[in-house]
């Protein structure tokens, strides 16, 4: 009997010792999460920092372009291209148009 306990003892010190290890590498883990964390969000300032930078630069430049009236408002067209439900409607009126078209030409033609 008293072997017993002394298994089951030993199995409780092992088991013990297993979630200690794993809370360490847990914890280890943990920390270095934490840097990458840090280092990429010095990253990404940076990056931004330099795109202000180049902005700022070009301000000139891009204070002298200008849309045409032919090309219309950007803001509206950059809205219809992310749009998916106008972006496939787009896609789909074109075709059934120029399908309409051909058979009602070729009704006349018929006629």
């Amino acid at each position: 009997m008293l072997l017993v306990w002394v298994a089951v003892a030993l199995v409780l010190v092992v088991a013990l010792v297993y979630e200690l290890g794993k809370w360490r590498a847990l914890s280890t883990e943990g920390v270095r999460a934490a840097a990458e964390r840090e280092r990429l969000t010095k990253a990404i300032r940076a990056t931004e920092a330099e795109i202000v930078k180049e902005m700022r630069a070009s301000a000139g430049l891009l204070q002298e372009m200008q849309w045409t009236s032919a090309g219309g408002d950007p803001a509206a067209f950059l809205t219809r291209l992310a749009d998916p439900d106008t972006r496939g409607r787009d896609r789909e009126v074109r075709p059934r148009r120029r399908r309409e078209d051909q058979r009602a030409k070729d009704r006349d033609d018929a006629q």
